[in-house]
């Protein structure tokens, strides 16, 4: 019936112009969008409703432009923290330091299989609250900071089994650094 003789010639049967072809395409797309219509909702789509859907999509896009904000302050934050966790790595001379940030309040540092997790109580004590505030003073959101944990953790793996043990948890809250910073 109609067949493409090249990208810019489509033959026409007689009597018919290309305009009325197009009206009728047209009138083609219009049904099969009612007969969609129909299908997913069982109504005709009014003007109404593609106010509906522009809303939609404005609200889709405005989302997309904040989760890139969000992301971009997401992976800022995580560059920051590495570092952070490599200055602690270099100034206590720890191996392994990982970092645990809990809704922008709780940070955790964990000190893994470190050398001095076997020295005395108060030594560690002294330690944790010397990394806590290392960290405190090196991070920059610390406003937003309500406690930070120093943890000495024990770790192995063999395979598929992993061993994870927190022998010694320092709790501190960040007023106690943010005092020297007023």
């Amino acid at each position: 019936m109609f067949s493409r003789k090249s990208n810019s010639t489509v033959d026409v049967p007689p009597g018919e112009t290309v305009g009325r072809r197009r009206a009728r395409s047209g009138l083609a797309s219009a049904l099969a969008c009612r007969r969609l219509a129909g299908a997913l909702g069982g109504q005709q789509m009014k003007r109404s409703g593609w106010r509906g859907v522009v809303i939609l999509l404005l609200t889709l896009i405005v989302t997309d432009l904040w989760s890139c904000k969000a992301v971009a302050h997401l992976a800022g934050t995580l560059r920051e923290l590495n570092a952070i966790s490599s200055d602690i790595s270099s100034t206590f001379d720890e191996q392994d330091v990982r970092m645990n940030l809990q809704n922008s309040r709780y940070l955790t540092i964990q000190l893994v299989n470190s050398k001095h997790g076997d020295q005395p109580e108060a030594d560690k004590r002294a330690l944790a609250r010397r990394v806590a505030e290392f960290t405190y003073n090196r991070y920059s959101s610390r406003a937003d900071l309500e406690a930070l944990n120093v943890v000495f953790l024990k770790s192995w793996s063999l395979v598929v089994f992993h061993y994870t043990d927190s022998r010694d948890t320092y709790h501190f809250d960040a007023k106690e650094f943010s005092r020297g910073q007023e």
